[in-house]
């Protein structure tokens, strides 16, 4: 809660320190068209996602069928006024392609209107924010891996919890070596792609499965229901399942091989662990 808040505080400044330039460029200026925002919208994905990951502490929430579809939305309402002011706000500040050669983007955007102080201030706080990011994704992914493990499709060592906190603390453990392994590229935007690629790919397979789920009549009455429905269609699963298939066509031949082979990878260390369960 603490590095949220140092990290939503930044962003507040941000919008804050752009109040009195809004106005000042042209919003509707795009050299590259249609297609350098869809682009641009699947690289900083990466910087967006992360309410999703509350769907993996399903097991640590109460009464989450209805409690984990509620804070989705208001996490996605939230952030997503959030980056459109904090982009409104950073443009309006720093001209946009001084903005794509920056390395700490928003802190020069803190440095031009406020000084050396709130660029160190914002500098810091970035560095919270990635810490952040980093913890989210222990939390979320080890808590797939002891699933996984429980079902008997992973080694079962990630099933073992910590006796006082309770915490799979061998999958957190696991996850924080694989993570750091991301790092051995070096390269922050190829890691971001393939990162990006996978999540589109999961969020096109979910809404096909809540179509088809729609379809069987699979959900049961009380838990949260897909609004916007259709000849028992849900309309927002289509739309999401389109735009998602739409992003994946954005990557090139390298992401998209590194993003397959790893799937593979994943997939066939999944169906050794699923035929000895079997046999």
């Amino acid at each position: 809660m603490i590095l949220t808040l140092s990290e939503v505080s930044g962003l507040v400044l941000v919008i804050l320190f752009g109040a009195g330039f809004i106005g000042s460029v042209n919003y509707f200026e795009s050299p590259f068209g249609v297609s350098g925002i869809i682009s641009a919208a699947g690289l900083i994905f990466f910087a967006f996602i992360g309410f999703e990951s509350l769907t993996k502490i399903g097991e640590e929430t109460i009464e989450p069928e209805r409690t984990i579809p509620r804070a989705l939305i208001a996490a996605l309402a939230i952030s997503t006024i959030l980056y459109a002011l904090v982009a409104l706000s950073a443009v309006s500040i720093v001209p946009y392609d001084q903005l794509a050669e920056s390395t700490s983007p928003l802190a020069d955007v803190a440095l031009k209107a406020q000084g050396p102080l709130a660029y160190l201030v914002l500098s810091i706080i970035a560095l919270f924010a990635t810490g952040n990011t980093v913890l989210i994704i222990l939390v979320a992914t080890s808590r797939i891996a002891y699933g996984m493990a429980k079902d008997s499709s992973l080694p079962d060592i990630l099933t073992t919890v910590h006796k006082k906190r309770g915490t799979p603390w061998v999958a957190i453990f696991l996850t924080m070596i694989v993570s750091c392994l991301f790092v051995l590229p070096g390269d922050i935007e190829l890691v971001a792609n393939v990162t990006n690629f996978a999540i589109f790919f999961v969020f096109f397979i979910v809404n096909l499965a809540l179509i088809m789920l729609r379809r069987k009549k699979a959900i049961d009455k009380g838990v949260f229901r897909s609004p916007l429905t259709v000849m028992n269609v849900p309309v927002l699963a289509v739309l999401g399942a389109v735009s998602s298939f739409m992003m994946l066509l954005q990557f090139d031949i390298l992401v998209i091989s590194i993003s397959i082979f790893a799937t593979c990878l994943g997939a066939i260390v999944y169906k050794l662990f699923v035929a000895r369960r079997t046999k």
